[in-house]
């Protein structure tokens, strides 16, 4: 329905939001604000989707671009748009802030989503590589659309982040130090990420033999209602096995039970505040709840 009034709007001439670009290469142009909208305007021009539930023109519901009179598909054709072209020499930094300040349209942008924008080359393409990847894709369980709004790829930056930095030096807000994450990883060689994504699939595979196939799910020991995904668990767990060497987490899956057991025991305790994503991203908890997990880890080993 959002993308079928968007061009509804088009058809009868109704004012949109202003295009925002990044003027930086002088060959390419990326979109900061507007994305979204072009490829709705692009799908419909190539008959990729009918339009349905308008507003004013409900005689055009179920028609193809194909379909429109002539008049309809000139008034989308001739749009005239308004643009904002960010010069080369804005900081990072501020075009993180344009963006986010400029992100308030129908089709609002999740974080990854302005990081992926943001960060084109090596960056951007890691992370969709190792999304892509089955083992890590059958460990995470996310629905097709947080799929298509890159939280899977958000996972993968999240491991990255606490393997670069150590969580002592995390200052909120946990958007803003991903943001930063992401724009350092322009400077580290393909061939020190490739070594975290082995690192990254080497614990996937611990994790899922010890917990199944979704490991990172409040399920693992709380089955009274439904629980989906759990970022929280996805980085005490990926994080509190980064910290040992091969052969102590062979040790850990010779005591698969024991661990299993402590880890459940250790969730199980953790009242509701614990899980809320307002306070578990403060300073002081994020710090507290890594130092606990390192903690418990090494106890196991004993």
């Amino acid at each position: 329905p959002i993308k079928s009034r968007l061009i509804e709007s088009l058809i009868i001439m109704l004012p949109i939001p202003t295009f925002y670009f990044d003027g930086s290469n002088n060959d390419k142009w990326l979109v900061i604000d507007g994305l979204q909208r072009l490829s709705a305007v692009n799908d419909f021009v190539n008959d990729k989707f009918r339009l349905e539930k308008l507003d004013y023109l409900p005689e055009l519901e179920g028609k193809l671009f194909s379909e429109l009179e002539r008049t309809h598909q000139r008034n989308i054709e001739e749009f005239e748009i308004f643009a904002c072209i960010i010069e080369k020499e804005t900081p990072v930094a501020v075009k993180y802030k344009i963006f986010k300040n400029i992100n308030t349209s129908a089709l609002i942008l999740k974080p990854q989503e302005i990081r992926h924008a943001l960060n084109p080359g090596h960056p951007a393409d890691f992370l969709k590589l190792i999304s892509e990847k089955e083992w890590f894709a059958k460990s995470i369980s996310l629905s097709d659309n947080d799929r298509n709004r890159m939280i899977d790829r958000e996972l993968v930056l999240r491991f990255l982040t606490f393997q670069i930095k150590h969580y002592s030096e995390y200052k909120p807000t946990i958007v803003e130090y991903l943001d930063n994450s992401m724009n350092e990883l322009y400077r580290i060689p393909l061939g020190k990420l490739k070594l975290y994504e082995v690192e990254l699939e080497n614990i996937t595979h611990i994790l899922t033999k010890l917990f199944g196939e979704n490991p990172y799910s409040r399920l693992l020991f709380d089955d009274s209602k439904k629980h989906g995904h759990s970022n929280i668990l996805f980085e005490l767990l990926t994080y509190g096995f980064s910290v040992f060497s091969s052969d102590q987490r062979n040790i850990i899956l010779k005591k698969a039970n024991k661990f299993k057991e402590a880890v459940k025991d250790f969730l199980t305790k953790k009242d509701e505040i614990f899980w809320e994503y307002e306070s578990a991203y403060t300073q002081e908890n994020l710090i507290k709840r890594f130092k606990e997990i390192e903690l418990l880890f090494k106890q196991i080993l004993k």
